[in-house]
């Protein structure tokens, strides 16, 4: 969850700041509480093109980590995966159930979903599922099918 979170605010963060003018580097510097003794325009000038390029590397991150989960998209039409889920939690991607055993929309069990992360997302390793974004929780649901096919939904995985 952490990482999407962390994912979710730096898009936002390299959308708002993607292209940084000197004016808007010397107002960070001041929110920050940076000391600017001594800098001149050039310095504000190069700070604003330097953060408007992290900026724009962050972005391409995060747009090549965020297309990760739809590599598996051809496993599962979006139409199965939402009648998988509407069986499973009613559609509730933070549903626990099983006396908290079964989490998130697909109802993975923690060792299932490590299990298929360490394999496929390594970097949904520990990450409880119900509170995984939904996006990562269709991605594993798609990954396990692809591995194990119905099987680990022997009432749901009927609808599929």
């Amino acid at each position: 969850m952490k990482t999407m979170k962390r994912l979710g605010a730096g898009l936002l963060l390299a959308l708002t700041l993607s292209a940084c003018t000197p004016a808007q580097f010397q107002t960070w510097m001041d929110l920050k509480g940076f000391d600017k003794t001594g800098w001149t325009d050039a310095h504000f000038e190069y700070g604003a093109a330097v953060a408007t390029a992290w900026w724009a590397n962050a972005l391409e991150e995060a747009e090549r980590q965020a297309s990760r989960y739809h590599e598996y998209d051809y496993v599962l039409s979006d139409a199965a995966l939402g009648r998988l889920r509407q069986c499973e939690s009613g559609g509730n991607y933070s549903a626990i159930g099983g006396g908290g055993l079964y989490r998130g929309a697909y109802q993975f069990h923690r060792t299932t979903w490590n299990s298929v992360a360490s394999r496929f997302y390594p970097e949904l390793v520990g990450v409880d599922p119900a509170y995984a974004a939904p996006v990562a929780q269709d991605a594993m649901a798609r990954a396990l099918f692809m591995i194990q096919g119905r099987s680990p939904w022997p009432i749901c995985g009927q609808r599929i």
